[in-house]
């Protein structure tokens, strides 16, 4: 059984899906019948090539500035922060002593 080779744009196409899914690599490549090691090998090739940007497979950081809070947290309450992006939450719980 042979498997067709893909050409670097379609590799590039592949990355951009993968990054955007939500899922880890591994979880991407199970669905998608894409070998893990390939998918690495041909990351690191368009990478060090430069076939591909910074907006196609990287996340940057932004500041969150938030206003001061007019409440205060007593001792023994519990507050926090939730952040969703796609199907992953981020939980910053403050507990006062």
């Amino acid at each position: 059984m042979t498997t067709a080779r893909r050409t670097r744009e379609e590799w590039r196409s592949l990355l951009c899906d993968m990054e955007s899914s939500g899922m880890t690599q591994q979880q991407w490549c199970d669905t998608n019948n894409i070998n893990y090691s390939t998918m690495r090998e041909m990351k690191y090739r368009l990478a060090k090539e430069g076939c591909l940007t910074k907006t196609d497979t990287d996340t940057d950081w932004v500041r969150l500035n938030t206003p001061t809070p007019k409440a205060t947290i007593s001792p023994g309450d519990e507050s926090h922060l939730e952040i969703r992006f796609g199907s992953m939450t981020v939980t910053i719980q403050v507990k006062q002593p």
